[in-house]
């Protein structure tokens, strides 16, 4: 709760409309995109996990239940803030992407046809981009890196405990 609020200040100082965290539907363009967002890192933590030989359904933090897969949940944790929550408030400040450029309707707010092609295409290059404070490496070549070393550790700890 307060992480979204400290978040929600940094929005409303780009000029940004926040009412609080909202899932679905986004209650305004800012949600919005961090929907969107969700949605392409836990694309990228799946890839990295089917890389690492994990299996998505048995998680630690979030629930294990029929209806979701927990560990890409409990993985995408670690890299929320410096890859969606980051990259979402670049694009505001930027202005890369303006709230005129996303939608309200009845059924909540939505990124524009327009504004998700800029949005992909921004996306892939801050994701392949070599990062200053990750030794040169792209944020996507660390996030696999570290979902393969979680695996290998996993493995190392099932191994000693049987």
């Amino acid at each position: 709760r307060l992480y979204f609020e400290a978040f929600g200040y940094l929005v409303k100082k780009l000029g940004w409309a926040w009412r609080g965290r909202s899932r679905r539907p986004a209650a305004d363009g800012a949600n919005a995109l961090l929907n969107y967002g969700y949605a392409f890192l836990e694309r990228d933590v799946r890839v990295a996990m089917a890389g690492a030989g994990l299996d998505a359904r048995n998680g630690f933090l979030h629930s294990n239940n029929a209806r979701k897969d927990s560990l890409v949940y409990d993985l995408m944790e670690k890299y929320r803030a410096d890859i969606t929550e980051r990259f979402n408030l670049k694009l505001m400040h930027l202005r890369i992407l303006t709230e005129d450029e996303l939608v309200s309707t009845n059924e909540g707010w939505r990124i524009s046809d327009e504004a998700r092609k800029k949005y992909c295409e921004r996306y892939e290059a801050y994701m392949e981009e070599p990062t200053k404070e990750h030794d040169g490496k792209s944020r996507r070549a660390l996030l696999r890196e570290s979902v393969k070393t979680f695996a290998d550790r996993l493995g190392d700890v099932l191994l000693e405990a049987s």
